[in-house]
């Protein structure tokens, strides 16, 4: 049953059932005939073909690094039910850390007459030239900031958050950090820089504290974490980039028989589910991941009607006090 079917039972032409099909203006009484056939004969239209009559295929592509990432995952899951609940569906691309198809990806989306395209995380960067999409498609970067003139961006200020969890830490009699970064993506770096500004703002010698890199797992982070702690007892304080890598601490210090919070502070980033898993609980950085979607997708329904949207917006992380600190 096609188009050309309906319009020869109704009695209409093809342009009517069109029209009714995509809420166009038609008489009641026509409307009520054409629909009665729809209902009869269970036609469903052509999606594609719908959407390019109504310029809109109601549709938004997704692309993340890796898909098994807890930040990635709640960062996609929020996406999701926001769009769903305005009728979008979605197409999801996990294109790896390479980032070496990333432009073939956007080119597949575009082919599919998306109305938006979203990125996921600041690793995006190392693709910053390939972030173009034909036909004034918008792309919206979550949690990346660039300076590519097509791009919306919504992110966090991760510098001045780590900053910050710096100096509470201090006021807590810390004076000895130890600090886990598990990349050197643009928020790693910023995380990182950050962690310096605390130093410095609380006067502590950069060079009497401690920066390793770690992989991004809890086994990795409870090996090193044991190391260095056993090498130098006098740290107080451990700062991580990511929630995976503080429960990986947490593990090395109950091998060591360290205290926490009373002998060493932990703090994590992330306000994932792994910092209310721990025993302890962790203390955390939420960096507002459910807040950066929904006003991404708020961006987006005013950019696709036409409104005037900022090219950049950017939230404020929040310090989590649990239990490690």
């Amino acid at each position: 049953m096609n188009i050309y079917d309906i319009a020869k039972l109704a009695d209409v032409s093809t342009a009517t059932v069109s029209r009714v099909i995509n809420g166009g203006p038609v008489s009641r009484k026509t409307r009520a005939r054409v629909n009665d056939v729809l209902k009869k004969t269970g036609y469903q239209p052509n999606p594609y073909a719908q959407g390019m009559n109504i310029g809109s295929m109601k549709l938004v592509g997704i692309l993340v690094a890796q898909i098994d990432d807890l930040y990635y995952m709640r960062a996609v899951s929020v996406l999701e039910q926001r769009l769903r609940a305005m009728d979008y569906d979605i197409i999801l691309y996990s294109v790896g850390e390479e980032m070496t198809g990333v432009k073939r990806y956007i080119r597949s989306l575009c082919s599919r007459k998306v109305d938006a395209i979203f990125t996921i995380g600041s690793i995006f960067r190392k693709a910053d030239k390939d972030l173009f999409a034909p036909d004034g498609i918008p792309i919206l970067t979550i949690n990346l900031e660039t300076e590519n003139e097509v791009c919306y961006n919504i992110f966090c200020d991760d510098a001045a958050t780590v900053e910050r969890a710096v100096c509470n830490l201090y006021k807590k009699g810390r004076r000895t950090f130890l600090y886990l970064n598990d990349s050197d993506t643009i928020n790693g770096t910023a995380k990182l820089t950050g962690f310096y500004r605390g130093l410095a703002r609380c006067g502590l010698p950069k060079e009497k504290q401690f920066v390793y890199n770690c992989p991004r797992t809890i086994e990795a982070a409870h090996s090193e974490a044991k190391r260095i702690l056993s090498e130098n007892p006098d740290i107080s304080a451990v700062l991580t980039s990511v929630d995976e890598l503080a429960v990986g601490v947490i593990k090395a210090a109950s091998d060591l028989g360290r205290s926490v919070p009373e002998s060493l502070s932990v703090m994590g980033y992330d306000n994932s589910i792994l910092s209310e898993c721990s025993t302890p609980r962790i203390s955390t950085v939420d960096n507002k991941v459910d807040e950066l979607c929904i006003l991404g997708v708020s961006m987006l329904i005013d950019l696709l009607a036409g409104k005037p949207v900022a090219k950049k917006y950017i939230i404020n992380s929040e310090l989590i006090e649990k239990e490690t600190t």
